[in-house]
């Protein structure tokens, strides 16, 4: 729930939606510690510490990418020693429960290369697309990552200027209502 939340078709990633302010939620990533100092500014990319990471005794490594001013894509990618199974089928999961509110454009299916296995899955819709890829090299070594992106953008791969607010309000409104979920779990709370 605190890595990935999917609501009415709105997926955060780490609390990071489409449409946020690049400084603003990279500010709140660093203040929350997830960050390291391999900090790539120019990339955006934060390391975050196995250790405190996706529960997972097999992952090495995962960064999260931003992109844009307001934020257009995130990527998320995660390398771990060997195949974790439980850990797959969630990023899978994810892209599935995407689908119920966009269309399957690549279904699962695993393919064998030479040196590797590799496996992807892509939805889309009329504001995003999300697109999960796994990679398994001959040792075992797993590569999985998972990406959100904006369709409404212009040339320069920004999010269209009339696009931001769509995306803004609809971010605002997934946010509130999980904040009035929070609510509804304490006791003698009404909530209209």
């Amino acid at each position: 729930m605190d890595l990935f939340r999917i609501e009415e078709g709105n997926l955060s990633i780490l609390g990071v939606m489409i449409g946020d302010d690049y400084k603003e939620q990279r500010d709140r990533l660093i203040k929350e510690g997830i960050s390291s100092e391999t900090w790539i500014l120019n990339k955006g990319s934060i390391l975050i510490n196995p250790e405190t990471g996706v529960s997972t005794r097999y992952l090495k490594e995962a960064t999260i990418t931003l992109d844009g001013i307001c934020i257009n894509r995130i990527t998320f990618q995660a390398d771990f020693s060997s195949y974790p199974n439980d850990v797959a089928d969630s990023f899978l999961g994810i892209t599935k429960e995407m689908a119920k509110f966009g269309i399957p454009v690549i279904k699962p299916n695993w393919q064998v290369l030479d040196d590797r296995i590799v496996n992807q899955y892509r939805t889309h819709s009329a504001l995003w697309d999300v697109e999960v890829n796994m990679s398994i090299s001959g040792s075992g070594e797993t590569s999985i990552s998972l990406e959100l992106s904006a369709n409404l953008t212009d040339g320069n791969s920004q999010i269209a200027v009339d696009a931001v607010s769509v995306y803004t309000s609809l971010s605002k409104l997934t946010r509130r209502n999980w904040q009035l979920e929070k609510y509804c779990h304490k006791s003698g709370t009404i909530v209209f």
